[in-house]
C-alpha cells in the first residue's frame, strides 16, 4: 500500500475508535440519542435493539477467530487485519449506539436512595478498563503496530535495562566499610550478598521487576500498577541481608565462603592482579588519568564490581565503572534529596511519563540518566550485551570457566570493552 495511503487509514483507525469509545461512554452515561426514532409496539423496539446488540457481538467474536483471519488474509495483508477489525469495531458501535430505541418497560429500578449506583459502577468498570490497558506491556486498540513497523517509523525499542539499584548499592556500602579485605575474600562476599538478595526476593533485576520493561519505559504504568513497591520490598530485604552479612564479617565469622569456589576465586583473582586489571577500577583510573576527575569518593566504592558483583558475571564491572565516573562529573548528590522529591517526581510523572526523566529541573539526574543510557545502549550493540557472562563466554566463578578465560585470553576482550567505557565517559 502506498505510503499516504496508509498513513491516512491510521488516521481513520484513531479517529474512528476515539469517536466510538467517547459515543459509547456517553451513551452510558446520558443515556440514548435515538437519531432515528421508530413507530412500533413496544416488542419490536425491544427486538431491535437485540438484534443490533447480536450484530455488534457477532462482529467481535468472528472477527477475532483464526479461522477468518486466515480467510481474510486472502484479501487484505495480516499487518492491516488488527486496523481493520478496529475499524469496522468501531463503525459497528457507533450505528450500535445511534441506532439504539429507548424502551418505557422496566425491568428492574433502583431505589432513589440508589440512583447514582449504577453510573458509579458504570464508571467503576470503565476505570478498570484504562487500568487494564495501561498494565498490559502491549496495547493497540487501533490495530496500527504492524503497519507503523512496516513503514519503518515506529523506532526500536530497546531491552530494558538490568541494572540493580539495591545490588549495586550494596555492593557499594561493602566497598567502602570493607577497603582491607583480602580479594579473594571480599568478591565471595559480595556475590554472596547478590545471591541471598535474589534468592529471598526472586530477582534484583529491574527489568524482571518491571515486567520485562525499565522502570523509565513506562513510568505511569510502573506507578498506577504498583510495581515501585516491589523496589521498595527489594530495597528493605537488600538493607536487612547487608546489615547480617557486614556484622558476621566484622565478627570474622565467614562460613559463606565454603559455598563458594574459592580455588576458581584466587585463581582468577591472581590472573586480574598479575596483569593490574580490575574490570570497573580499571576504567575508573584511566578516566581519571585523562580527566584529572577526582575518584576518591568511588575508588574503594567501586571494588566489588569485578566480573559485575564479586564475580558472578551478571552486569558488566566496565559498564557499572562508567556509570560511577558519569556520576561524578554531573556533579549529581542524591543525599540532598528528600522524600517531597520523590513525591514531587512521581506526580509530574504520572502527568509526563517518561518524559519527567529528560526533565533537569524536577529529575536532578537527568542528564546523567541519558548519558548513562547512551553508554548502556552502545556496549549492547557493540559487544552483543551488557551481561559479562554474555560478553566472555565464561562463568569467572567455577574452575572450568576461570581456566577457559585465562587459556582463551578473554582478558583482551575485557580491556575493549574498557576503552569503549572510558571513551564515552571522556566526552
Amino acid at each position: 500500500m502506498h505510503r499516504f495511503a496508509a498513513q491516512a487509514i491510521i488516521a481513520l483507525s484513531i479517529i474512528l475508535f476515539g469517536g466510538s469509545f467517547l459515543l459509547f461512554g456517553s451513551f452510558i452515561i446520558l443515556g440514548p440519542f435515538t437519531i432515528f426514532r421508530f413507530d412500533g409496539p413496544e416488542v419490536q423496539l425491544l427486538i431491535w435493539d437485540g438484534f443490533i446488540s447480536i450484530v455488534f457481538f457477532i462482529q467481535h467474536s468472528v472477527m477475532v477467530r483464526k479461522s477468518f483471519k486466515s480467510w481474510l488474509s486472502s484479501f487484505i495483508q495480516s499487518h492491516y487485519q488488527g486496523m481493520t477489525f478496529s475499524i469496522l469495531s468501531s463503525m459497528v458501535l457507533s450505528f450500535t449506539v445511534l441506532l439504539w430505541q429507548p424502551s418505557n418497560t422496566i425491568i428492574f429500578q433502583f431505589p432513589l436512595q440508589l440512583k447514582l449506583l449504577p453510573h458509579a459502577m458504570v464508571l467503576i468498570a470503565i476505570s478498570g478498563f484504562l487500568w487494564g490497558i495501561v498494565s498490559l506491556k502491549v496495547f493497540d486498540p487501533f490495530g496500527i503496530t504492524p503497519i507503523l513497523s512496516d513503514l519503518g517509523s515506529k523506532k526500536r525499542r530497546s531491552p530494558g535495562f538490568v541494572i540493580r539499584g539495591t545490588a549495586n548499592g550494596g555492593t557499594i556500602i561493602l566497598g567502602k566499610k570493607f577497603p582491607e579485605l583480602r580479594s579473594d575474600e571480599f568478591y565471595p562476599l559480595c556475590s554472596e550478598f547478590y545471591r541471598q538478595l535474589e534468592k529471598r526476593v526472586h530477582t534484583p533485576n529491574c527489568g524482571l521487576v518491571h515486567g520485562g520493561h525499565h522502570l523509565t519505559r513506562n513510568f505511569r504504568r510502573a506507578v498506577l500498577t504498583g510495581t515501585p513497591l516491589k523496589c521498595m520490598a527489594i530495597l528493605k530485604n537488600g538493607a536487612e541481608i547487608l546489615d547480617k552479612l557486614a556484622l558476621n564479617v566484622t565478627r570474622g565469622e565467614m562460613n559463606f565462603l565454603n559455598t563458594h569456589d574459592m580455588e576458581a576465586i584466587q585463581r582468577i583473582t591472581n590472573h586480574f592482579e598479575s596483569y593490574n586489571f580490575h574490570c570497573c577500577q580499571s576504567v575508573i583510573e584511566t578516566v581519571h588519568k585523562k580527566t584529572g576527575l577526582n575518584i576518591d569518593a568511588i575508588r574503594d566504592a567501586s571494588r566489588g564490581f569485578i566480573g559485575d558483583i564479586g564475580l558472578n558475571g551478571t552486569v558488566c564491572g566496565a559498564l557499572l565503572g562508567g556509570v560511577l565516573c558519569m556520576g561524578l562529573q554531573e556533579n549529581v548528590d542524591l543525599r540532598n534529596s528528600g522524600y517531597s522529591d520523590t513525591v514531587r517526581i512521581i506526580l509530574h510523572g504520572l502527568i509526563k511519563n517518561d518524559r519527567i526523566f529528560e526533565d533537569e529541573k524536577r529529575f536532578l539526574p537527568a542528564r546523567l540518566y541519558n548519558r548513562c543510557r547512551s553508554l548502556y545502549l552502545k556496549i549492547q550493540d557493540t559487544f552483543g550485551g551488557p551481561h559479562c557472562r554474555k560478553i566472555i563466554a565464561r562463568s569467572l566463578d567455577t574452575q572450568d570457566g576461570a581456566y577457559q578465560y585465562i587459556e582463551t585470553d578473554r582478558l583482551s576482550e575485557c580491556r575493549k570493552i574498557v576503552d569503549s567505557v572510558v571513551e564515552n565517559a571522556c566526552t
